[in-house]
């Protein structure tokens, strides 16, 4: 089965998980990731990581840093590589939406404490040069691709002179090669979709771009892409899913698609 909603596995509005309330930031939760039960759950600004162990349903430590305006924490995903051999994660990837560029973190632990360290910045032309806007990063690590998504005008509420989806593909820099630009010139692929209502969260799965949409309850959707051809392969709205909050983080655990909500709620969506 390509898609399994989640009021198809337990009750409808009864999330798997449920964060609880940040004590550290006014700022909303924005990108999520998980590897190994482990959650990292972004906010806006970059200035909180909440750190969650979802088999162990708890929350298990928090990184405080000076927010970043820009830094709008949209997309978050890990990749396939460590920074350095034992490293317990991948790298992961941060797409900051505003601040013109992709951070590159490495993830380490001592003693039940986790930080995170930039390593790169993945630089992004101007959204004018690129024809995209409010882009957001998707992440290949297996493939070694570094997606770019986003509006193909200046808007991600309105489809205002044909604005429409861009997806597309470049090669994954290689992440001790310092700091990096993107060269737009050098795309391998890419496909297009209509307008849709805010990109949200999203995660390379199977080969397939896996994304939530929308803000209001009549705008959310997720969906399952054909990253070969473009083609959706599944999409549910919101009274399919069991979703009535903003979708955030989107995220792969126990082999099972998931989202986070705006207020911290995790519900599986898929397979």
């Amino acid at each position: 089965m390509l898609f399994v909603a989640f009021t198809e596995l337990c009750a409808q509005g009864n999330p798997f998980f449920k964060e609880g309330k940040c004590t550290s930031t006014r700022q909303s939760r924005q990108g999520a990731a998980c590897y190994d039960g482990v959650l990292f759950q972004f906010h806006n600004a970059n200035g909180v990581v909440e750190i969650f162990d979802l088999n162990r349903g708890m929350k298990i430590d928090e990184i405080i840093r000076p927010e970043i305006a820009t830094q709008h924490c949209n997309t978050v995903a890990f990749g396939h590589e460590r920074w350095a051999k034992g490293d317990r994660f991948p790298l992961i990837y941060l797409s900051t939406e505003r601040d013109g560029r992709i951070l590159v973190c490495r993830i380490t632990e001592q003693n039940g404490r986790f930080a995170i360290d930039n390593v790169q910045n993945i630089l992004l032309p101007t959204s004018e040069a690129m024809g995209l806007y409010f882009p957001n990063s998707i992440i290949d690590g297996k493939g070694k691709h570094l997606w770019l998504s986003g509006y193909s005008m200046n808007s991600w509420q309105k489809p205002i002179d044909g604005n429409h989806l861009r997806y597309i593909r470049f090669a994954l820099p290689d992440p001790h090669a310092g700091d990096v630009t993107i060269d737009f010139a050098k795309k391998q692929h890419e496909f297009t979709l209509p307008f849709t209502y805010a990109t949200q969260g999203v995660v390379f799965h199977k080969r397939r771009i896996c994304q939530a949409y929308g803000v209001p309850k009549e705008s959310i959707k997720f969906r399952i892409i054909n990253s070969r051809n473009g083609k959706i392969i599944s999409e549910k709205d919101s009274e399919e899913l069991g979703i009535t909050d903003e979708p955030e983080g989107t995220f792969v655990y126990k082999n099972r698609l998931a989202v986070v909500t705006i207020n911290g709620d995790c519900y599986y969506v898929g397979r």
